[in-house]
């Protein structure tokens, strides 16, 4: 995921990587924890959801996909503080 800021007149790209939590199959082509976070149950994501451990979920034809509170921390963490500080600003 890009996001493009303005700062001090010049374009600045901060890539985050972080990949929503989901209960369907994983394609031949796709790698866990990079394109997304395959579930091993769908009673398991429905728990954590239960459990107030997403801070969004939602269905897709036969398949729960959220973004985990965990996922959220670990973006925050890969962000320098004064990324992070430009990001709040940009979006407040």
């Amino acid at each position: 995921m890009n996001f493009f800021l303005l700062l001090c007149g010049q374009p600045v790209v901060c890539t985050f990587i972080t990949g929503a939590d989901t209960t369907r199959p994983r394609r031949e082509n796709e790698v866990d924890g990079r394109d997304y976070h395959f579930v091993p149950t769908r009673e398991q994501m429905e728990q954590d959801i239960e459990n107030h451990l997403f801070v969004e979920a939602g269905q897709f034809k036969e398949n729960l996909y959220g973004t985990s509170i965990q996922s959220v921390k670990d973006v925050a963490q890969q962000v320098s503080s004064q990324r992070l500080q430009y990001l709040l600003i940009t979006y407040l």
